[in-house]
């Protein structure tokens, strides 16, 4: 809105130009411009970084107006005379339009009675600033309870900018001067706070203070000058203050929590260097406060004052030069750190109450090296940066010193406070001040050095002594840390590099000294190891004693010299640099000097023996000894490692012994180092030494051997004796390790009798591992990770394989084995542990790895797989085609865990393709003693056991070994079978008798139209009880009644009730009905809701209690006559609850209720008795089978005496007859067929359960064999609820049931199987939806009991029912699938070990109602391998669980969170293909890795979702397709190119319900402002669209682009004008047609000719239509017109009383039914059609509305 308040100035301005105003006028115009100006600057500016904001969104209105009224004074003034107006009435009109209280309205007083003065104060009035100011106080959001975001800083630092650049405008006062100041370092308080800490909970408050003061700021620096003008600014700088109690305390808080954190971003250098001068002043007026710290701290105090003056100087410096901060990370870190510190130091020592010199005193103790520190780091940058060219030698040295200062500089800053106990702390601090310091002052030296020839020399020479210093500080560093992390006290001497302090380095000096003046040619530049060989002959050479007149001097300073040298060789023994273990030149050098180690020990030895301190002779003695040994230990090491470096050259089993080897080589030095270092009296150690000396000696030699074998290439043999020579003499030596260890120990070990026992051994070595002191070698430091990552995997290993396989014995026989050995690891140790323990430790413990490694493969090899899981027996061949597929995509893919093993399930896929083919002849037997039977079981089985085979070996981390293993053992295991069944095949070759069984088809399969659903079956053995009942219903007493309908499953009490409650008499009698079906697990408030959907207005009742919803359903039946239908009655407790919202009813209500229990039924009576329905007779059954098996058409007469008899079988009972007719649909219809029925049912009779059930297993029988698992999957839900079958649909493809055939999708060919399932009168569909299809089914109870028996039978699935706590949780379920149905508490209690359970479904009840989170955790740790896991019953938490990425078999997942987002890591889930969610928030975030699952077929998020990569959304979509994807709802999309991005990687797309919400634009079609909604015409698939509308204004019209193929759409509350449905209205396959919730809002709808050409069902509803006129010819396929709460409209149009097409009108909660019974007497008298049926609910509408 900068703009526009230019505008307005320029206004101002143009009129200042006039010749026709008063000097009076013009000097308020001046006033005006100087005002604005002002405005302008700090718009433009906050505009600048924040185009979009609240402050220029409150602004912009007023400037608009402003703009218009001075734009229309040049014509006033033309007319001034005629008009009667002067130019300060018309300066007053346009001015005005700047107030802000009343600004619609104008100046309304007139100016004839207004004076020239009067006008003008009011216009000086108006355009005051104030109100502009406060204009911008209301713009100030509200921050009660939101997060602080990243934005919010950024905005708030932009309006403090602003400010302060406005400041400079002003007139320079005091308070403006100091203010001016104080604000950028607010800004970059807040910006480096927020950078560091923006989630801390101290955070809020600051942020809070820092907007307060910045709009404040903004406010006074537009505001007038007056005299209060000073006052308020000095208020504000009080209120900026941090000294101030309640601010310092935000101060301090916000402080504390940026210590703790680190910035992952660059500050920027100015920014840095503001907030160091603000830390300056403070500390100034803090000094000025309180002067007895200025006299307290007469030192520290000025280094503190001259370090932030010198960093803050140093950062203008860097920021002035453009030099990034950046590229001095550390530095950046270390100066926001120091920064911190001091703060917390200034603002916590202003304080009266605190004890100011302790305290203070110990944080500048850690402050003033810190400074220091950094002083030295920007000092070295910028000697650097003053360099134009930097030769190679000195770069690198530079680079190391850098190096080194990083290191050091860690320390200071991050650790030298845990170590301020320590005792020699200040002297370690000089130390390192003293050698950094020489560091850049020897850099700084060397850039100006004149003699060139000599140049590469010193550098070099220079190089080598800092390393030498720079080495002992960071082991002394490395000790202390090691110390700070072990226990406090040790109950054990140890030689401590601290205990050596103070130090100097005068040795180091002193040589290097010697070397720069020795007269060496220029050209000649030593290596590092001739320098530190020269070093170590300068230590040992000057402690030869050459007389007894030198040994006096040895006792003072300069032996003690000279001990130091040997204190550093110690040091370089802790981790001996590469380069000099590199090559065999080297090595030469190191023999050398092994050569004057042995000379100087025997001068020593010799000239010692006279004496008196013979035990430092003796100690001298032992120290170069030890020296002797690690040198040695290290040439040996050169050698191995000069070897290892032909790496490409070696066979892998050469390289793993030298590399092993050189381990233990390292290994040995370094235990001999800690023995050295840990032990006081020596002497003890002298056999030891002995031993170590010679094995030293032989291991150069053998090595050496093995280096010149290597070389003169002879043969491996030979190197592999020599290496083995090698292993044998570093074991001799480590025999000795382990006494001096043992020393430590318990005697006896660790307790493990079995495997459980060494498993628990591994695991709980992992964390004691972490704390191992690796006695600072870096090569130690490396193995443990990899040994901790052997550990767990060793340790995971055992236990997968446990559950498995049967190796319990074999186990206890290992651990036994492993005692035997003695590895320390597994001996306990005593209080002190030593550093060489831990090596020893570590040594040991890689090589029980190994051992038990060794042990286990050899014992698996061994033992059998004893897997004892449960396989389906139903459809076995199907399952072995299934599974054919599934090695197809393997085999096909890329992953990586599939890689190492597709040859060998090659070898899996070609023995079960021979297998198909010798089985393709079979049709499966029925017959379980058939040989048939028994083959395809066997078959069935091993294609089980390769499937959960190969699976695991996918799923779990075994070594690859074992899993070829494993395969490799099924691929035999197939071999046999293919004898087996190849040998039956070669034995019925001639002879083959294949029993006759129904086989059906998968490619033909009848189509729904032809089915008759059970629900319309015509009931003429029930005729006389429904009159009997109908009577009962409508006559009567008036008093409440219940009719009961009672009688055995399956004969017809369900489908009687449903007839009589749908009758067309019965629907008109009373004013209200409602139906329930009960079954014996149901949820009262269910029922509760379900009923009051049917008889009140559908509302959102999700918030009402129980015993709300039981109230508001009596209030309302009492002042209705009801009919309710209940379903399925299992206990009287329902009832009592029932009856208690019937109770009362006195106007001829009525109730049906059916039930098996006749008790039911009498305790439920009112008045009338219970029916008892009566089995069919025999005239009656045969009646009912004709017109199933003929559908309408008459029986042949061949056909009648056998169906007839047929029909008598079936014992009179409705079910049995059905079922029967669908097994006699399939036949043809030949006598001879049904006679061989006639017989298979001859033998049962309706007398018991079991004959019962053996008459549903004939129908059973009869199925084809791939509906057969789909059928028994019936079972595992609840008994009498309905299924939905979309997802009935989906588990059944996730499970394999379904084969598709080429060129039909796995979705058309499943719905064929439950139409077929329903032809055959197996299924019942109880719901379907517009487009015809089915929406819910369900099976009859006593088919639901038969699947239950069966499925257990044949191993096809296990439910358990907690419900009646029949049923409790197995441990180790065996069974392959499994339905849980439980109540929610109950989840928790289930801890089953791991399973082969491939599909996992939960249906959970919540009693309370509360959606408490539930851990499934036990879920990702012991069920790896399901495919279908359906969870979606019950909440699983508000964080989404990331472990679900080890379910990679899964294909099927449904799950219900109180989280708002998806891991990324859902997309490891590479086989999933219906992925659905239920969101109990507002919104579920999708990750962006969920469009690259190509797999993906349904993605269903409950009831929002969005994804996360709006932020660079090209990046996010560059390698995401979902090819597969048909069907997605609901995600949250925008209008625009974006929605189009994301949808055009979903090219097969069929169904889509989304949410749109966004801005809209300007339209170049529609030449005006309009939502540009996203094109969707590339959607090629596309058949049902469903769009919601959340952001779109009343009638603005939309560019809508709709693929042509579309059959179904949905639209709500989208608000458009009526004209825009045309574009709808031509779409040429729209079928089905939902305006919903102000879809279109206006008071017309004209529907003109042709549109809609193909439509058949209309839906209307919550439309605020008053008119609707329809055409002749429009709507012509109309079959369905659905309206509902259209309560403006008047009537249904006339147009529909001709439409000949229409079958069904329904009109809910409108106040106009006779409309439509109009239109059904017209169809039914003038037309004769009686097919057009009305529904009106409620028939009454006042009748009919809540109370």
């Amino acid at each position: 809105m900068a703009a526009k308040c230019s505008m307005v100035h320029d206004d101002v301005y143009d009129l200042k130009k006039r010749e026709d105003l008063d000097s009076w006028t013009i000097d308020q115009l001046d006033d005006a411009s100087t005002r604005l100006v002002r405005v302008e600057l700090f718009l433009r500016k906050l505009e600048e970084v924040h185009p979009k904001n609240t402050i220029s969104a409150q602004l912009g209105a007023l400037f608009v107006k402003a703009h218009k009224g001075f734009s229309e004074i040049p014509p006033h003034i033309k007319d001034q005379h005629r008009r009667r107006y002067t130019i300060r009435t018309l300066i007053s009109d346009v001015l005005g339009k700047f107030k802000l209280v009343n600004t619609a309205e104008p100046l309304k007083a007139s100016e004839a009675s207004r004076s020239t003065s009067q006008i003008i104060s009011d216009v000086l009035e108006i355009i005051k600033l104030e109100n502009i100011a406060k204009r911008m106080e209301a713009s100030k959001p509200s921050r009660s309870s939101c997060r602080i975001s990243t934005e919010m800083v950024r905005f708030v630092r932009t309006v403090l900018d602003c400010t302060a650049s406005c400041l400079y405008r002003v007139h320079h006062r005091a308070p403006e001067s100091v203010l001016k100041k104080k604000l950028p370092y607010l800004r970059v308080f807040l910006t480096l706070t927020a950078e560091r800490c923006i989630e801390h909970e101290s955070m809020k408050d600051f942020f809070t203070h820092v907007e307060d003061v910045a709009y404040t700021a903004a406010n006074l620096c537009l505001s007038e000058f007056d005299s209060n003008r000073d006052s308020k600014f000095s208020k504000l700088l009080k209120r900026i203050s941090p000294f101030r109690p309640k601010i310092k305390q935000i101060y301090l808080s916000v402080l504390i929590g940026s210590k703790s954190s680190r910035s992952e971003t660059t500050m920027n250098a100015n920014y840095m260097s503001d907030f160091l001068k603000a830390l300056q002043e403070d500390l100034q007026e803090l000094l000025n406060h309180d002067a007895r710290l200025k006299i307290a701290f007469d030192d520290p105090i000025p280094w503190l004052q001259q370090g932030l003056s010198y960093l803050s100087g140093f950062l203008l410096n860097i920021a002035s030069k453009c030099t990034p901060l950046k590229e001095l990370n550390s530095l950046q870190s270390h100066v926001e750190a120091l920064a911190i510190e001091t703060a917390i130091l200034i603002y916590s020592s202003y304080d009266e109450e605190m004890d100011k010199t302790t305290e203070i005193d110990h944080v500048l103790f850690h402050l003033q090296p810190k400074f220091n520190h950094v002083k030295i780091e920007v000092d070295l940058i910028q000697l650097l940066n003053c360099q134009a060219t930097i030769i190679a030698p000195l770069k690198d040295l530079t680079d190391y010193v850098w190096g080194e200062l990083i290191y050091l500089g860690t320390f200071i800053m991050d650790s030298l406070e845990q170590c301020k106990e320590h005792t020699k702390i200040a002297d370690f601090v000089t130390l390192i001040q003293s050698v950094t310091s020489q560091a850049c002052s020897v850099i700084n030296s060397l850039f100006h050095y004149s003699e060139q020839e000599d140049l590469a020399r010193e550098i070099n020479y220079s190089h080598f002594q800092l390393l030498l210093k720079f080495k002992f500080i960071k082991a002394a560093i490395a000790q202390m840390c090691s110390n700070i992390s072990a226990s406090s006290t040790l109950d054990h001497p140890t030689i401590d590099l601290w205990n050596f302090l103070p130090i100097n380095f005068e040795i180091i000096d002193s040589y290097f000294n010697m070397l720069k003046s020795s007269k060496i040619s220029s050209s000649y530049v030593p290596t590092v190891d001739e320098v530190f060989m020269g070093f170590h002959e300068y230590v040992f050479g000057n402690l030869l004693l050459k007389d007894e007149t030198y040994l006096t001097v040895t006792v003072g300073n300069e032996v003690k010299k000279f001990f130091y040298g040997l204190l550093l060789l110690v040091t370089y023994l802790f981790d001996p640099l590469a380069q000099s273990i590199g090559c065999m030149k080297q090595n030469d050098l190191l023999t050398g000097f092994g050569t004057t180690v042995i000379e100087a020990e025997s001068a020593i030895c010799l000239n010692y023996q006279d004496v008196a301190d013979s035990i430092k002779s003796g100690k001298v003695n032992l120290v170069l000894q030890f020296l002797t040994i690690a040198f040695k230990l290290i040439e040996s090491e050169g050698i191995l490692t000069d070897i290892l470096k032909h790496k490409a050259t070696l066979k892998a089993q050469i390289f793993d012994l030298i590399e092993s080897a050189h381990e233990e080589l390292i290994s040995v030095r370094a235990f001999l180092m800690d023995v050295f270092a840990q032990h006081t009296k020596l002497n003890e150690l002298h056999d030891l030494l002995m031993r170590a000396e010679v094995t030293a000696h032989k291991l150069v030699q053998i090595s050496s051997s093995c280096y010149e074998s290597f070389m003169d290439g002879r043969s491996i043999e030979k190197m592999r004796l020599s290496l083995s020579d090698l292993q044998q003499e570093i074991e001799s030596v480590k025999v000795d390790f382990r006494i001096i260890c043992f020393q430590l120990m318990d005697a006896s070990p660790c307790n493990m009798t079995d495997g459980e026992g060494l498993i628990n051994f591994l695991v709980s070595h992992q964390d004691w591992l972490l704390k191992c002191d690796a006695c600072s070698i870096p090569f130690l430091k490396n193995q443990i990770p990899i040994v901790i990552g052997e550990l767990v995997y060793l340790g995971s290993f055992l236990a997968d394989i446990i559950q498995y396989l049967d190796m319990h014995q074999e186990l206890k026989d290992l651990v036994k084995r492993v005692q035997d050995r003695k590895y320390v690891c597994l001996f306990p140790i005593r209080d002190y542990i030593p550093a060489c323990y831990y090596m020893l430790y570590l040594s040991d413990i890689k090589q029980l790895l190994k051992f038990v490694e060794a042990e286990v493969k050899t014992i698996c090899l061994e033992v059998p797989d004893s897997s004892s899981y449960s396989f389906p027996t139903t459809n076995g061949l199907g399952f072995l085609s299934c599974f054919l597929d599934k090695l197809d995509e393997l085999l096909n893919s890329k992953l990586d865990p599939i890689i190492d093993l597709k040859l060998h399930i090659r070898l899996v896929k070609k023995g079960l393709l021979c297998l198909r083919s010798l089985t393709d002849h079979f049709t499966e037997s029925n017959d379980e003693h058939d040989e048939v039977y028994s083959l395809i079981t066997s078959v069935t089985e091993v294609a089980y056991k390769a499937e959960y085979v190969i699976d695991s070996c996918l799923t779990f981390s075994h070594p690859l070994w074992y899993k070829v293993l494993l395969i490799s053992e099924v691929v035999e295991n197939i071999k046999l079978v293919n004898k087996e069944v190849s040998e039956t095949c070669e034995r019925e070759k001639n002879d083959e008798i294949v029993p006759e069984v129904a086989k059906t088809s998968t490619n033909i399969l009848p189509s729904l139209s032809a089915n008759t659903s059970t629900a319309n079956k015509e009931m003429e053995g029930f005729q006389n009880a429904m009159n009997v009942l109908k009577n009962q219903l409508l006559e009567g007493s008036p008093q409440l009644d219940v009719i009961s309908l009672v009688g055995v499953p399956g004969i017809g009490k369900t489908t009687l009730a449903k007839r009589i409650y749908n009758d067309p008499m019965v629907t008109s009698h009373f004013d209200v009905r409602a139906q329930c079906r009960v079954t014996q697990v149901y949820s009262w408030r269910d029922l509760l809701l379900t009923i009051l959907n049917d008889v009140l207005e559908p509302v959102d009742r999700d918030e009402k209690e129980d015993g709300r919803l039981a109230d508001e359903l009596h209030r309302f039946l009492l002042t209705k006559r009801f009919l309710v239908l209940i379903d399925d009655v299992w206990d009287n407790e329902v009832w009592d609850n029932f009856h208690m919202c019937f109770k009362d009813a006195q106007n001829g209500s009525r109730i049906i209720l059916t039930t098996q229990l006749n008790d039911i039924a009498i305790y439920a009576k009112c008045e009338s008795e219970p029916h008892h329905l009566r089995l069919f007779s025999d005239d009656e059954s045969w009646t009912l089978l004709q017109k199933e098996v003929f559908q309408g058409e008459s029986c042949p007469p061949e056909l009648v005496d056998v169906g007839f008899r047929i029909a008598k079988c079936c014992g009179g009972l409705p079910l049995f007859i059905v079922l029967v007719a669908g097994v006699l649909k399939e036949k043809k219809k030949k006598a001879e067929l049904w006679k061989e029925i006639e017989e298979s049912l001859g033998s049962q009779n309706i007398g018991s359960l079991e004959e019962t059930m053996s008459v549903i297993g004939f129908s059973y029988k009869n199925l084809p064999h791939h509906l057969k698992p789909c059928f028994l999957y019936f079972g595992g839900f609840l008994k009498g609820k309905d299924i939905h079958v979309s997802k009935l649909i989906r588990i059944w493809i996730a499970e394999g049931f379904v084969q598709a055939n080429t060129g039909k999708r796995p979705e058309d060919a499943a719905q064929g199987y439950l139409e077929d399932l329903i032809s055959r009168n197996l299924v019942m569909d109880v719901e379907k939806r517009r487009n015809g299809k089915l929406k819910t089914c369900r099976i009859h109870d006593l088919l639901h009991r038969f699947c239950l028996e069966k499925a257990k039978k044949e191993n096809f699935f296990l439910r358990i029912n907690r419900f009646s706590e029949e049923d409790i949780f197995p441990e180790k379920p065996k069974e392959y699938r499994l339905f849980v149905h439980s109540y929610e508490d109950q989840i928790d209690l289930w801890q089953p070990s791991r399973s082969n359970v491939r599909s996992l479904l939960f249906n959970v009840i919540n009693p309370d109602n509360f959606l408490w989170p539930r851990d499934i955790s036990f879920i990702f740790d012991n069920f790896k391998l399901v495919k279908v896991l359906d969870l979606e019953s019950f909440n699983i938490g508000g964080t989404f669980p990331s472990a679900i990425q080890s379910l990679i078999h899964l294909r099927y997942f449904a799950a219900q969170t109180s989280g708002n987002s998806i891991p990324s890591s859902i997309a490891k889930l590479w086989n999933l293909e219906t992925f659905v969610v239920k969101g109990l928030g507002v919104e579920v975030i999708l990750p962006s890795s969920l469009l690259k699952m190509v797999k993906l077929r349904h993605i269903h998020v409950k009831h929002r979702a969005s994804f996360s990569l709006y932020e660079n959304m090209g990046e996010s979509l560059a390698n995401s397709q979902l090819d597969n994807l048909e069907t997605f709802s609901t995600p949250r999309l925008s209008y625009g190119e974006d929605t189009e991005m994301i949808l055009r990687k979903m090219p097969k797309l069929r169904k889509l319900s989304c949410i749109f919400s966004g801005t809209f634009g300007y339209s170049k079609i529609l030449k005006r402002r309009s939502v540009l909604f996203p094109r969707l015409e590339f959607l090629n698939h596309l058949e049902s669209l469903k769009l919601i509308s959340n952001s779109c204004p009343a009638k603005l019209p939309h560019v809508f682009s709709f693929p042509s193929r579309l059959r179904e759409l949905t639209l709500s509350k989208f608000r458009l004008p009526w004209y825009q449905i045309s574009t709808i209205a031509e779409l040429p396959n729209l079928e089905i047609l939902k305006l919903l919730l102000r879809a279109f809002e206006g008071d017309e709808w004209e529907v003109k000719d042709s549109e809609f050409p193909e439509l058949k069902y209309l839906e209307l509803d919550d439309l605020n239509i008053a008119r609707w006129s329809v055409s002749e010819d429009v709507f012509p396929m109309l079959e369905h017109l659905v309206l509902t709460k259209c309560k403006k409209l008047k009537e249904i149009p006339s147009h529909f009383d001709n439409a000949i097409s229409l079958r069904r009108i329904e009109v809910n909660w409108c106040s106009w039914p006779n409309s439509a019974q109009e239109i059904q007497r017209t169809h039914h008298e003038d037309m004769t059609n009686d097919a057009l049926t009305i529904a009106v609910h409620p028939p009454d509408w006042t009748r009919g509305s809540s109370p």
